[in-house]
């Protein structure tokens, strides 16, 4: 009978085991399913995020998902739908830069997932890098485009007033069945502007890489993180320019803008099977090189040394070969004598 006992104790443990077993593989499986990322995943605080979450159970046709920001709740979602994928957007919290874990929470099946994030300083103040009267003209060049449907062929964007960081400008628009579209409108330069659809064409002047902002419009802005810093040619001048790529109205945009002015200087969009490039060709923002003569300075410099090291050089030569026949001439009269 003790024996027939320790077999039942036996069977329940094991069941029970298998039983725990088999909760955390489901418990793990739909942990694995929750996932999250981040964009961007660096800014300062204040800065507009979006979280973009997969994997969420709704509970029939509700989804309840809770975001963090270490431990501290900074959003909640709760939307009667069946979608399992979501994108939510919040912004940093006020808090010290450093290393953060953003965490996402399904209410409904009890599963976390995180992604990592990182609170940079805060940029310094933003300058405006315009001024009244400024212009600058953009040649695009489009492929894809639908056959009969006018494309854009150049775009001016002409800065008529400039107060404090709002500018008042004029948009003309040339399209390629020669028609001309023109707008004047407010734009604010250090957040974004935007003018026909042209979302952040110019930002704040001076800033650099890992600086981030929000360009778009009211409801609809996207959070970009400057990627870096380069040096390319445009409108016939070598210029200092912070690029960044990004994701907008669910089109794929690469921007570079001018550091010096924080004017957008190319933008090139890829949207389904149509790609369009904007560059700019022209401005009076700065003066283009020469023509014959599209050299740095430094590169310069590094020439003309060059070039008086040659002519040293030769110089030196043509002496040495002067003093070599006379010294000749007078061992040859000595050893006469």
């Amino acid at each position: 009978m003790n024996r027939k006992l320790a077999l039942v104790i036996i069977l329940a443990v094991f069941v029970g085991l298998l039983n725990v077993a088999f909760e955390v593989q489901i418990a793990k499986a739909i942990a694995d399913s929750l996932s999250i990322s981040i964009s961007p995943r660096a800014a300062f605080s204040g800065t507009l995020v979006i979280a973009s979450v997969s994997g969420a159970t709704p509970d029939g046709e509700q989804v309840r998902l809770k975001f963090y920001f270490n431990d501290v709740s900074v959003f909640n979602l709760t939307q009667s739908s069946q979608y399992s994928s979501w994108q939510v957007g919040f912004s940093v919290p006020d808090v010290e830069p450093g290393e953060y874990t953003i965490k996402v929470l399904d209410e409904v099946s009890n599963a976390t997932a995180t992604a990592m994030f990182t609170v940079t300083p805060a940029p310094p103040p933003a300058e405006v890098g315009v001024k009244t009267g400024d212009w600058i003209k953009y040649d695009y060049t489009v492929t894809g485009w639908p056959a009969g449907t006018p494309y854009p062929n150049w775009l001016k964007v002409e800065f008529l007033s400039v107060e404090g960081t709002t500018a008042t400008v004029r948009v003309t628009m040339n399209m390629s069945d020669e028609t001309e579209q023109n707008a004047t409108m407010p734009v604010d330069v250090v957040a974004g502007g935007q003018a026909f659809g042209l979302s952040g064409f110019i930002i704040p002047a001076n800033w650099t890489t890992g600086y981030s902002f929000n360009i778009g419009e009211a409801g609809f802005t996207s959070a970009v993180t400057i990627g870096g810093e380069t040096t390319r040619t445009y409108a016939g001048a070598s210029r200092t320019v912070v690029y960044a790529s990004f994701w907008q109205y669910g089109t794929w945009l690469e921007y570079y803008w001018d550091k010096q002015t924080g004017v957008m200087v190319e933008a090139s969009t890829t949207s389904g099977t149509v790609t369009g490039t904007g560059k700019a060709t022209e401005t009076n923002m700065w003066q283009a090189q020469p023509t014959g003569l599209p050299i740095d300075p430094p590169v310069l410099y590094a020439l003309i040394i060059a070039v008086v090291v040659l002519v040293a050089a030769v110089v030196f030569l043509v002496i040495r070969r002067k003093k070599k026949p006379i010294e000749a001439t007078a061992l040859e009269t000595k050893t006469n004598e």
